[in-house]
């Protein structure tokens, strides 16, 4: 009996371990590497693990142990160090078991590794069939030892299929199969009621199929199955809930599911590679957990407040190698469906069996980067796959904090504790029921929004799609490039040497022709130090093109944008305007005088035919406002029409248009508006010049 147990004790050491005393390895110099990889991985030393296990391997070629080893070297490195990439690293740990496999090695023990490995990098449909096959072996050893009535090598085979159907109720937890889920722990516990994980896993089954009821409304069969979870916090949250009754909540914040459904990257030889994405039952489990939420916070509400979720299925591209994360929001193809809800949501949840760690916050949604981003809302990102309920709660609150003013965050820590002396609870839960029953009725349960005091403002017709299009179509080099010259021109900003800053801005401007802080910075730069009135309104129309009528450093006017697009090319046409008409120029301090200086602005594109124009001199800023003596319309050298009365633009504006005639229109004609302007007191004064045909 004693050498049975002593038996099993073995087999359990190299099942979990991973790695078996060797028994028929005859190079001493490969035993020797082989122990000495086993060593540096104790010592975290990962790659000299892999390099002393590789040479092992080679210097015993012959013995399929030592390819094994290497195997259980590269899976033991990742899952202890994290410091691989498991993309490439989980592949070589499958070759490597398969190696060994081939060589004769134990099937069951390489198959059972070698799904373990794609389990680590999500692809499950492989690991479950692995598993699969491992079960069929061990359940075919089993009954065979029963046959011939070998208890003892019976029970280890027991435990190992027990093992390898654990693993598969794993498998089905993450994917979202929640049945089979429950099937498989029911089935693995009937084979091992022993086994330490099991009797827990037995009763989170029996909380799954709560939570599922719970979210459906169906009260007394969650209720039935909270107590066979024997789960005292969800039978009394769930009695609660059925007390409430029908709720009439004084709001309803509302919460956008960002499933992401598709995600393909890039490779280095540009081929596109399907990665591991949101199922329809991923799905079905992320529902379940938001039905959970939404009781919880009904209940400790006092069902004055509730939120409600909605979904969206999103799919995204981004290229490998650039550090971007696969459930980036940047790369997602139809944020146009996000934008056409955005003001009926409070806060959007990004959800991705990739997503680590879990986050939440709020800010503000970019719908096209650089260009476009939404008015402020809640966010927060949860992983599909092993993110249950604690954390959905967890991040959420993080919302909550920022709409309540919560501060600091993650209250509950010992460390903070000081800032809420009138909680006196012990977990987390505990802290969150807290603050919703003393700090969130204060703020106000209609307060708890966001979309109510942040609007989003419509784009111009199809302004939206061109300029989504025009972002897809950037190479991701570039917009990576374009994001490190903004970094080089913030480091110039940041030594007050804007010279220099603008110089980067531009290049980054040249790369993503529509990257609105770039664009923003360089108009405020060349409107104040060189009155360069085309830089200015070429940078300022495409800010414009975007933001209606924005007020950009010294620009304080209103300015309205019209914009066209060319059906057949694709191009858009802006012409930034004012109930002044279209803007033909503008003065700054440097070229000012207090003794009067001749201005002459080019107007040739604005001069359409004979007509009267109107010319009108808008102060926007500066501490000086300007004297107008006159202002002329001209053709080349020829005076046509002058108006000379005495005008005056500052905070106070007097008399500041000036009517200007033209009797024949000469379509091959240079036509120029001068005019004398005179800084009243001083010279720290810029202003905008328009000009419309009556």
């Amino acid at each position: 009996m004693k050498t049975h147990i002593k038996t099993i004790f073995i087999v359990l050491l190299i099942l979990f371990c991973g790695f078996p005393a060797n028994s028929f390895a005859d190079s001493v110099a490969a035993k020797k590497y082989y122990e000495l990889s086993w060593k540096l991985l104790r010592a975290k030393k990962y790659k000299e693990a892999v390099s002393n296990a590789k040479k092992a391997e080679a210097e015993d070629p012959s013995d399929p142990f030592y390819a094994y080893n290497t195997g259980a070297i590269y899976y033991r490195s990742y899952h202890q160090g994290k410091f691989l990439d498991k993309k490439v690293f989980m592949p070589l740990a499958v070759a490597s078991f398969e190696k060994a496999l081939r060589a004769g090695y134990s099937k069951a023990k390489c198959l059972h590794f070698q799904a373990r490995c794609y389990y680590q990098i999500n692809e499950f449909e492989k690991s479950e069939q692995l598993f699969l096959r491992v079960a069929d072996i061990y359940r075919k050893e089993m009954k065979e030892f029963e046959r011939n009535d070998d208890k003892s090598n019976a029970a280890i085979k027991r435990h190992e299929l027990a093992d390898a159907i654990q693993w598969l109720s794993k498998i089905y937890e993450y994917t979202g199969e929640l049945d089979k889920y429950r099937q498989a722990v029911l089935a693995a516990y009937k084979l091992d009621p022993n086994n330490q994980w099991l009797p827990g896993k037995v009763k989170k089954s029996y909380r799954i199929k709560g939570h599922l009821a719970l979210a459906k409304g169906e009260y007394d069969k969650a209720l039935e199955y909270y107590t066979k979870a024997e789960d005292k916090n969800w039978q009394e949250i769930c009695e609660k809930r059925k007390a409430l009754g029908q709720i009439h909540p004084e709001y309803t914040h509302v919460i956008l599911v960002l499933y992401f459904t598709k995600i393909t990257a890039i490779d280095g030889l540009g081929r596109l590679i399907s990665e591991p994405a949101v199922t329809e039952s991923m799905k079905e489990k992320c529902r379940m957990w938001q039905g959970a939420l939404k009781a919880w916070v009904e209940v400790y509400s006092g069902g004055k407040w509730t939120v409600e979720f909605r979904g969206i299925d999103v799919e995204t591209v981004y290229k490998e190698g650039l550090g971007i994360k696969p459930y980036s929001t940047s790369f997602i193809q139809n944020t146009e469906d996000i934008f056409k809800v955005y003001n009926a949501i409070d806060t959007y949840a990004v959800v991705s069996p990739s997503v680590s760690p879990g986050y939440g916050g709020y800010g503000k949604f970019e719908f096209i980067p650089g260009i476009f981003r939404g008015r402020s809302r809640g966010w927060f990102q949860v992983n599909c796959t092993y993110h249950e309920f604690n954390m959905w709660l967890h991040e959420f609150f993080h919302v909550i904090e920022k709409m309540a003013k919560i501060s600091p965050a993650h209250g509950f820590r010992k460390d903070k504790r000081k800032y809420f002396p009138g909680w006196k609870g012990k977990t987390e839960e505990e802290y969150y029921t807290w603050q919703f029953q003393t700090t969130l009725p204060k703020v106000g349960w209609k307060n708890l929004t966001f979309k109510d005091f942040a609007a989003q403002k419509p784009l111009y017709g199809n302004t939206y799609t061109y300029l989504h299009d025009f972002y897809l179509s950037l190479k991701p080099e570039d917009i990576i490039n374009a994001d490190n010259y903004i970094k080089e021109a913030n480091q110039f900003y940041k030594s007050k040497n804007s010279k220099e800053g603008v110089k980067r801005l531009a290049k980054a401007a040249a790369l993503r022709s529509f990257l609105q802080d770039a664009l923003k910075r360089m108009v405020d730069y060349y409107s104040r130090q060189t009155g360069d009135y085309n830089k200015v309104f070429s940078y300022y129309e495409r800010v414009a093109l975007v933001d209606k009528g924005p007020k950009l450093g010294p620009l304080k006017m209103e300015l309205v944008t019209p914009v066209e697009f060319d059906k057949k090319t694709g191009e858009v046409r802006i012409t930034t305007a004012s109930v002044y008409g279209t803007t033909a120029g503008m003065w700054i301090p440097g070229n000012m005088t207090t003794t009067g200086t001749q201005y002459e602005w080019d107007v040739t594109d604005k001069i359409t035919g004979p007509g009267v124009y109107e010319v009108t001199f808008w102060y926007s800023a500066g501490w000086k406002a300007v004297s107008i003596a006159w202002a002329a319309l001209y053709n080349g050298t020829q005076e046509l029409a002058k108006d000379a009365h005495e005008g005056f633009s500052g905070n106070v504006k007097k008399n500041i248009t000036y009517t200007l005639e033209i009797k024949k229109y000469d379509k091959n004609g240079k036509y120029t508006v001068k005019a004398v302007l005179a800084g009243s007191r001083g010279t720290d004064s810029t202003g905008l010049v328009f000009i419309k045909r009556r």
